[in-house]
């Protein structure tokens, strides 16, 4: 009791506290009507506290409202358990202003060996620093046999960095084969409220897994973050990581991160997974989901899941952001490969709300793991994938490569290769399109396929080599008609065979191809123009259902796709082959110079392209109709028999 400072429940000061086998318990309750340093439970003994059993650490401060250093549990004496007893601490801090913490763990370890370990504290207090748990000096907290570590923090309703749970640099948090779990919620009204704020030198375990909760407050206003991973620290396991932050904010600031990683490494060593997932905060712009700077991720033979959703109303509301020399790698091997996943959803009706933005000097590697980037853009000009930074995106063997955009276009301007994997591009909604910007290269080590709703545009510094077959399509948006959609190649697309493998599908053109010329929705750019346009399928009224069917979620990685709706090309006639699309159900389309003996010009208006036409033509030129299966279409015979 006591009106002043430093009224404790408890005070310990004592060379040390030993129970052979039985339990430890210490409950304390600081003065209420003290001002300052109210401690609960104050450990400032020169010995150490141990047992074989059970300890039990419960502190509650005081505190009138105007005083600082209120502090629940204040650990400044080695606690353990030396078996299998568990270990509990727990922390209210008392009424104040600044500094009032639940449970502090200053320059000294607790820890136990198979017994669970768990830390719980509470801030109070009106202004600043009013931490749930905070582990500061060179403070360590660790299970060394079967034991498991929970941290479970709750800031302060102050105002500006009031932490859930602040690991602070120099520290130590591990396990052995135990659980190692810290969940954070930060509180107050102001700027920087961080659920976990996360600068401990050393974290980890040897086969337990990791996760980690993070919540900002609700009621700030910037900068309040759920999971904020700053200097040069290390999460390492064989085991599985799972790291979440949730932004808060109160609708009016910026910076409300979900997950924010800088300078960190994240390692799972094994056949399991790192799981990386953030939720930006209700505020105005740059409300993130994930941010990660100079970071490495790695998944040595498990997989990588990394998932963010921005927050806010206005500009840069970025789902996934990866800047710097950010890497990102997917290490697992046939024939338990894993994945390599990145999706994100941007929010605001402004600029820059970019699904998923790797602007890097790094990369995102897999070796023969699969790779998937998908991203929601929103508002005028937020792309759902941006790429781009002098890094790469790669798979380095029997990897696949799947980008989309689930709504906006698909920017990309870093190098995109693959050894042994196909590539989709896919940018399939509203009026999207994929644009190819970067000085850089893609290489596609088998098949690719490039479709957009709108364009696909191929910038000057731009190139291809296509080593498989490989297909682009253009004018999805509106497959049963034409469409404004146009292919553009200013770049330079090359392949080692020849033929070349390439089609290019729903082009479409306000007129026929009078001589067999290209329509002016197509630049070719280094590419020889075809002499005409055929279909493979037949007969051509496929057409009808083919270009019906948008092209979704393609390729071996999602389904159906590669070589069903739209077939990689195969060279035929020496060239590349384009298919022109003209109004299916619209009136009769123009037509070449001629008309076949026995084609009637319904039929020709059913079909909807002068795919028959041109390839009629065709194997009556270069005499392609002995052993040619045109027996499928009876109309067909008169032209090959003339």
């Amino acid at each position: 009791m006591g009106t002043g400072d430093n009224n404790y429940g408890i005070e310990y000061e004592g060379l040390s506290l030993v129970s052979t086998s039985g339990g430890i318990t210490l409950i304390g309750n600081g003065s209420t009507s003290g001002v300052n340093s109210n401690i609960g439970v104050d450990l400032a003994g020169i010995g150490t506290i141990t047992t074989s059993g059970n300890i039990l650490i419960q502190g509650t401060a005081g505190g009138t409202g105007t005083g600082t250093g209120n502090i629940g549990v204040n650990v400044l004496t080695p606690v353990q358990t030396t078996m299998a007893g568990t270990l509990t601490i727990t922390g209210m801090a008392g009424n104040g202003t600044t500094n009032n913490i639940g449970v502090e763990v200053n320059n000294v370890g607790v820890s136990s060996v198979d017994g669970a370990l768990a830390l719980t504290g509470t801030g109070e207090g009106t202004g600043t620093a009013n931490y749930g748990i905070w582990i500061t000096g060179s403070g360590s907290v660790t299970a060394s046999g079967l034991g498991s570590v929970t941290f479970t923090g709750i800031g302060g309703n102050g105002t500006d960095t009031n932490y859930g749970v602040l690991l602070d640099a120099s520290t130590s948090e591990t396990t052995n084969s135990g659980l190692l779990q810290v969940t954070g919620t930060g509180m107050g009204s102001g700027n920087d409220n961080f659920g976990i704020e996360f600068l401990t030198t050393t974290f980890g375990t040897g086969t337990g897994d990791i996760i980690l909760m993070g919540t900002g407050s609700s009621t700030g206003v910037n900068s309040n973050i759920g999971f904020d991973y700053e200097l040069a620290s290390t999460i390492i396991t064989t085991g599985t990581i799972s790291i979440q932050g949730i932004g808060g904010g109160n609708g009016t600031g910026t910076g409300n991160f979900g997950t924010n990683l800088v300078g960190a490494t994240v390692t799972s060593t094994a056949a399991n997974s790192v799981t990386i997932t953030g939720t930006g905060g209700s505020g105005t712009d740059s409300n993130a989901g994930i941010v990660m700077q100079n970071s490495n991720i790695t998944a040595m033979l498990g997989s990588v899941q990394i998932t963010g959703t921005g927050g806010g109303t206005g500009s840069n509301n970025i789902g996934v952001a990866i800047t710097g020399s950010t890497l990102i790698l997917a290490l697992g091997a046939l024939p338990t490969p894993g994945t390599l996943t990145i999706q994100g959803i941007a929010a605001g009706t402004g600029a820059g709300n970019i699904g998923v933005a790797a602007m890097t000097s790094g990369g995102v590697i897999t070796f023969d793991a699969n790779l998937t980037i998908q991203g929601t853009g929103s508002g005028p000009t937020g792309q759902g994938v941006l790429l781009s930074g002098s890094g790469a995106v790669s798979t380095n063997n029997a990897g696949n490569i799947l980008i989309e955009s689930l709504a906006n276009d698909l920017e990309m301007d870093l190098n995109l290769n693959t050894r042994g994997g196909t590539i989709s591009l896919l940018a399939v909604t509203g009026t999207a399109n994929v644009n190819f910007n970067m000085p850089g290269s893609v290489v596609a080590g088998t098949d690719f396929i490039c479709a957009a709703n709108q364009n696909v545009n191929i910038g000057s510094m731009v190139t291809f080599l296509l080593i498989g077959d490989a297909s682009f399509i253009v004018d999805q948006a509106t497959p049963l008609s034409v469409g404004t959609g146009q292919f553009i190649n200013n770049g330079t697309i090359t392949s080692p065979s020849t033929p070349m493998n390439l089609a290019i599908y729903a082009a479409s053109g306000p007129q026929a191809p009078v001589g067999f010329s290209p329509p002016d929705q197509i630049v070719f750019g280094n590419l020889n123009p075809p002499m005409a346009t055929w279909d493979q399928t037949l007969p051509p009224l496929f057409l009808a259902s083919k270009y019906s069917t948008s092209y979704q979620d393609g390729g071996p990685i999602h389904g159906p796709g590669f070589g069903n709706s739209y077939v990689p090309g195969n060279g035929v006639f020496g060239s590349q082959v384009v298919w022109y699309k003209f109004s299916l159900f619209g009136p009769t389309p123009p037509l070449p110079p001629f008309v076949p003996p026995g084609i009637p010009l319904s039929s020709l208006e059913l079909m909807g392209i002068n795919a028959d036409v041109a390839e009629r033509y065709f194997l009556r030129r270069y005499h392609y109709c002995p052993g040619f299966p045109c027996i499928m279409i009876a109309e067909c015979m008169n032209c090959c028999n003339e």
